[in-house]
């Protein structure tokens, strides 16, 4: 009776909706399904949008204003988000980057508020061409996170205020340095519009050298946990009782191999093998080789089914289960869940980096933590580590016959037993 009921709301839908009936009746809690389709705001959006005439598309998605909060914050707009992740699982909509797709969507509306023709022209002009492409980069790389989005969004609402701002100054063209200046001088979160800045001057929009625009203040050095603190973080990660699954292996690829939280959450199934001796992950382009009993903790993460009994909840795809539809965990919560158990992930992804850039060459720490090369130079460096400084020249020289000139070195480097995560880990203390 309730499995017709659902197939009798979205009757008049189309193909598109039979899709998201089917998936709906074949819930394990046909009770759940059926309160979520009459109280959730994310199914009022999909009945709204199988209706019309044409098929779904992102667009459909992206137009659809944020509510008013009573709270004045702005909107999450999470039941779209939601609606968009059921339509993509159900293969009504093509996959889009959740990141690029939720930034686009903020920029089309915070831009739609700017009053000055002109201003809103020279905005899109900005997002379109300098930060759009900034995030779908690293989405297409597989390496954006939520910081990659939190760093555009404060870019264009710099560039939006240094706008407003010089209006009353005769626009940006009647920028000097000494505007500039003024401007850079007020709160620390206008250093944001040096982006914007800069892209002006490129586009002809604002008559300064680039040298008018400063760099920014420099940043505290970065946060550390104290190293004991990683030993034996580590030694109960793997050893001791009382962790939740998904809290013991996110915790020790924090602790072990300093690994983004948002790189955790996203990653794959297929892309771990307990069963092999040793077990082994995925991190980069190449396997790497863990220490047990880890193997064990990773088949007991795999073997867990959702969280809640929730509509469209899949278990196919993600080590690390998220609530909506075919999603994995957000970074965010992970990193609640982590910091409840003592884990830290930035100071302690510091920690982990600064350590093993005193003894790993460059390449090694790229390769198998999958960290951007320049990267793996800049913690060697700062570590004063046994390869700092030159491997680093070598490394960021992209003449290929160059490089081919240190092959012998490198390969000799590898053969002292570099590429074994687990002699590193023994040398440090950790195993």
């Amino acid at each position: 009776m309730l499995t017709e009921h659902i197939r009798k709301v979205f009757n008049d839908c189309g193909d598109a909706g039979r899709a998201v009936a089917e998936r709906l009746a074949a819930s394990p809690n046909l009770r759940s399904s059926l309160n979520w389709l009459e109280q959730s705001p994310t199914a009022q959006i999909l009945i709204g949008l199988l209706r019309r005439e044409h098929k779904p598309a992102h667009e459909d998605l992206d137009a659809i204003e944020s509510l008013e909060r009573a709270d004045g914050k702005a909107d999450r707009r999470q039941a779209v988000e939601n609606a968009r992740m059921i339509l993509v699982s159900t293969e009504v909509l093509e996959p889009r980057h959740a990141l690029a797709g939720r930034y686009e969507a903020w920029a089309r509306q915070v831009l739609a508020k700017v009053e000055q023709a002109a201003d809103r022209w020279t905005l899109q002009q900005f997002h379109r061409h300098r930060l759009l492409p900034s995030v779908e980069g690293p989405c297409e790389a597989g390496k954006a996170t939520r910081g990659t989005v939190r760093r555009a969004q404060n870019q264009l609402r710099a560039a939006i205020d240094l706008l407003a701002w010089a209006q009353l100054r005769g626009g940006l063209a009647g920028l000097d340095r000494s505007g500039v200046d003024e401007w850079l001088a007020g709160p620390s979160t206008r250093h944001w519009a040096r982006e914007f800045l800069l892209w002006a001057i490129r586009q002809r929009l604002l008559d300064l050298p680039i040298s008018a625009i400063p760099l920014r203040m420099p940043q505290s050095p970065p946060a550390v946990e104290d190293y004991q603190l990683r030993i034996d973080l580590a030694h109960r990660l793997l050893h001791e009782e009382g962790f939740p699954a998904d809290v013991r292996v996110a915790g020790l690829l924090v602790v072990l191999y300093g690994q983004h939280l948002s790189r955790i959450a996203s990653i794959e199934r297929e892309s771990v093998d307990p069963a092999s001796t040793p077990p082994r992950i995925k991190l980069g382009k190449d396997w790497l080789e863990l220490p047990e009993p880890m193997g064990r903790h990773i088949a007991e993460l795999l073997a867990q089914g959702p969280r809640r009994n929730a509509p469209f909840i899949e278990n196919a795809r993600w080590l690390f289960l998220g609530d909506g539809a075919g999603t994995h965990l957000s970074s965010d919560r992970l990193g609640v869940r982590l910091a409840k158990y003592g884990i830290h992930a930035r100071p302690m992804r510091n920690t982990v980096l600064f350590q093993l850039g005193t003894t790993v060459q460059p390449r090694t720490l790229a390769r198998l933590l999958d960290l951007h090369i320049n990267t793996a130079v800049d913690w060697v460096n700062k570590a004063g580590g046994i390869y700092a400084n030159y491997w680093g020249q070598v490394l960021r020289d992209e003449d290929v016959e160059d490089l081919d000139l240190f092959d012998p070195g490198l390969e000799t480097l590898d053969e002292d037993g570099d590429d074994d995560p687990e002699d590193l880990l023994d040398e440090l203390g950790i195993l």
